[in-house]
């Protein structure tokens, strides 16, 4: 009687390399920055000070000229381009400022124009709705409401975090600066270690998790081998 043959791991080594090859192809994000250039490319900087509000699309603003009403103004609505529209100056850039750095421009431009020594003080009436989109590998992927101070964790978190095909040196940031498009790459296991900042995200981000195509493949084998009696030897 011919003895059975046994079955070996070896037997599948074809279909490992194939479920895995797809695990050589290069990064889905090779050109965005990383390290110290990424939180440079995305301009964290202004929102990196504690209980400081960026000015954003949507909000209403309060302006106060010491001693001259007629120049402030209540409830201001930053428009979809940005903007604002203040008496006796006409529009001007408002998001992406600070209160405090909204008054100083202010204050600069009547000081070039109407007063000597103006003091402006710029005011949050109403903030806009902020939230942010976070995509690819995530339990639950979708859209967010955040509030100032929310960090790339706590967005993952949102989404019930990254799932176990995610790539977590992959995990992108996309914003709009100043009408361009900006992106930067992290690696959450450093930030979770400690041992990266924990960047801040604004209300427009975009995160995207990116995916691990060698996990799958051995995800998928895994998952094969009972069906193939993978590792049993008779």
């Amino acid at each position: 009687m011919t003895e059975p043959v046994p079955f070996r791991f070896s037997a599948l080594a074809p279909l490992v390399c194939l479920a895995l090859s797809a695990g050589c192809q290069s990064s889905v994000a090779p050109v965005l920055p990383t390290g110290t250039a990424a939180y440079d490319a995305i301009a964290l900087a202004p929102t990196t000070e504690a209980g400081v509000h960026v000015i954003a699309i949507g909000d209403r603003i309060d302006v106060r000229v010491f001693r001259e009403e007629d120049l402030g103004a209540s409830s201001l609505l930053v428009d979809g381009a940005g903007n604002v529209a203040l008496p006796m100056l006409g529009e001007m850039r408002a998001a992406g400022l600070t209160q405090r750095a909204l008054g100083e421009r202010i204050a600069q431009m009547l000081r070039e124009s109407l007063l000597r020594d103006p003091r402006v003080t710029v005011s949050l009436a109403e903030a806009a709705m902020q939230t942010i989109t976070v995509e690819g590998e995530v339990a639950a992927p979708g859209v967010f409401q955040i509030q100032p101070g929310h960090t790339l964790l706590s967005a993952l978190a949102l989404a019930k975090s990254p799932q176990n095909t995610a790539l977590l040196d992959e995990i992108m940031i996309f914003r709009s600066i100043d009408g361009r498009r900006a992106g930067a790459r992290f690696d959450v296991a450093q930030i979770r270690a400690g041992r990266a900042p924990d960047p801040l995200v604004q209300g427009g981000d975009v995160v995207v998790v990116g995916f691990s195509q060698l996990r799958r493949g051995y995800q998928d084998v895994l998952r094969m081998s009972p069906l193939l009696n993978v590792f049993t030897v008779f």
